[in-house]
């Protein structure tokens, strides 16, 4: 059992340690009484009270909802905006890549004709042949006719020529007439000359045509003339996917070269339609 004297020792440890706590306490939560009443929060618990605070608090953090969610709308309005404004430029920017594509194509078919045309005027005044100025068109067309069935590709690239561009009188453009200048031109070693001729002939003839395809087979000769062998290769071969059972396809198969064409007469007043069958 306890003594009186170690319930006395007791008791003053026990108050030892409540004094200390309490002083503590003293020291520590006067200072943070008077911060506190001295602070922004305290003098607004004075003003609005408990519920006023807490009420002012709960409207503020719902305005700063509010407002955020203001912020994402406008966000999302923003950024609907730029993407608009970066269709707009990808579109703008399309625009002026075909245009600017369109201009190059443009720039690449002078380009062309100006080399076709230097070539031309080259070949013209390399061919010693003058062309008649006493006859009519019709003549010019037979005498063309002529010339070319003799082998005498000179004059008859030179007839043809001249006839193909005549703007008042277009019924000589036709597939059979380019191909005869192309392959007068390919026999001269003007070989693009004469592939311009032949892509009119194929162009101006429908694909069951003689003409179109012969014009096919003779584009692809001037490939290989040009160094252009693989290609030269490629468009034989792509013809006799096309037509596997045509006379041409049986030439290249024979190692043969291409009729001159097959040209069926109307008239031998009329070389647009003059008629006679020609190889080399």
């Amino acid at each position: 059992m306890e003594t009186s004297s170690s319930k006395k020792i007791s008791k003053v440890k026990t108050a030892v340690i409540l004094g200390a706590f309490g002083g503590i306490a003293w020291f520590v939560g006067i200072p943070l009484a008077r911060e506190f009443q001295d602070s922004f929060a305290a003098k607004e618990f004075k003003e609005k009270g408990i519920l006023g605070t807490y009420h002012h608090h709960f409207l503020r953090f719902f305005g700063q909802v509010d407002d955020l969610a203001v912020l994402d709308q406008e966000n999302d309005k923003l950024t609907q905006k730029v993407a608009q404004l970066e269709k707009k430029v990808v579109l703008t920017e399309t625009r002026n890549a075909e245009r600017d594509l369109a201009t190059l194509n443009e720039m690449v078919e002078e380009r062309l004709r100006d080399d076709a045309g230097s070539e031309l005027a080259l070949a013209q005044k390399n061919i010693e042949y003058q062309i008649p100025k006493n006859l009519s068109y019709n003549q010019l067309g037979v005498l063309a006719l002529s010339h070319f069935k003799k082998k005498e590709y000179g004059p008859s690239a030179l007839l043809f020529q001249h006839l193909l561009n005549l703007k008042e009188e277009p019924r000589y453009r036709i597939p059979e007439n380019f191909l005869m200048s192309g392959i007068s031109w390919y026999h001269l070693k003007h070989f693009n000359l004469a592939a311009s001729a032949f892509k009119e002939a194929k162009a101006n003839s429908n694909p069951a045509d003689p003409a179109h395809r012969n014009s096919m087979v003779w584009l692809a000769l001037v490939q290989k003339s040009l160094g252009k062998k693989v290609l030269a290769q490629d468009s034989l071969l792509k013809f006799l996917e096309l037509y596997p059972h045509s006379e041409e396809a049986a030439m290249i198969n024979g190692g043969r070269s291409p009729a001159h064409e097959h040209v069926h007469g109307k008239g031998s007043d009329d070389p647009s339609h003059e008629g006679d069958s020609h190889h080399e």
